[in-house]
């Protein structure tokens, strides 16, 4: 499983890859070497930014559970709500 990190190319648009300043190869294995999940996107034509963000979001989902269920085993409770202290924030 990855350790959450994620790493992600931009310029995906460049098809010339002598333009690139990170080789597709490169990003990937800097990747495998942090078992962080990567991705290339394009700012400029939107390629895989919405697959990009929906995989961030994902991620912190499992995260986020896999530490409840966590806290949960030792018993621990973590009171989620947000602190009241008024109409005006005092």
């Amino acid at each position: 499983m990855p350790t959450g990190l994620m790493l992600i190319g931009n310029k995906q648009d460049l098809e010339d890859m002598n333009e690139r300043e990170v080789s597709t190869e490169t990003g990937e294995t800097f990747a495998k070497i942090y078992n962080a999940q990567f991705m290339e996107t394009s700012a400029k034509s939107g390629f895989n930014v919405g697959n990009c963000l929906m995989n961030l979001v994902r991620t912190i989902k499992i995260y986020y559970e896999q530490d409840s269920s966590e806290r949960r085993e030792r018993g621990i409770q973590i009171n989620n709500k947000p602190k009241s202290s008024g109409c005006c924030g005092r």
